[in-house]
């Protein structure tokens, strides 16, 4: 894949495009990541071990959802993997899709989470920091 460059003259001379939009994000706070187990830091962390225990098209898909979820202010930006809000005994989780029935499980750090005044639910713009729970069959 090829960065697109665009070249615009500026006070401070030639930049390309990209150049200025990697400062812009360097700038802007991102979302926090923490584990609740070893099991899912090792499983987040080390390529080996994510080839491994969940084969190369899950382990690409944990990957690109692990990169997003770094590169966005908050929860409600995240644009892959139809991130959906858990209810029942999983209410204030969510998750978002790998493959077939596994999902990346996920919850606000901060408890309790922000939460909207018009229905209580929780605020997912206003989360910014999640702790990374499991990967697993969430409908069986």
């Amino acid at each position: 894949m090829h960065d697109v460059v665009d070249r615009r003259e500026g006070l401070m001379g030639e930049v390309s495009f990209t150049d200025a939009v990697k400062e812009n994000q360097e700038l802007r706070p991102k979302m926090q990541t923490t584990y609740a187990s070893e099991t899912i830091q090792r499983l987040c962390e080390e390529d080996k071990h994510q080839h491994k225990q969940l084969g190369d098209k899950r382990a690409k898909r944990l990957k690109n959802r692990l990169g997003e979820l770094r590169a966005v202010e908050n929860v409600s930006q995240l644009q892959l993997g139809r991130l959906h809000a858990l209810t029942a005994d999983r209410a204030g989780q969510y998750s978002v899709d790998l493959d077939g029935p596994m999902r990346l499980l996920s919850e606000p750090t901060e408890h309790p989470p922000p939460t909207l005044a018009s229905s209580g639910g929780i605020d997912w713009q206003q989360v910014n920091s999640v702790r990374l729970l499991e990967i697993r069959d969430t409908h069986g």
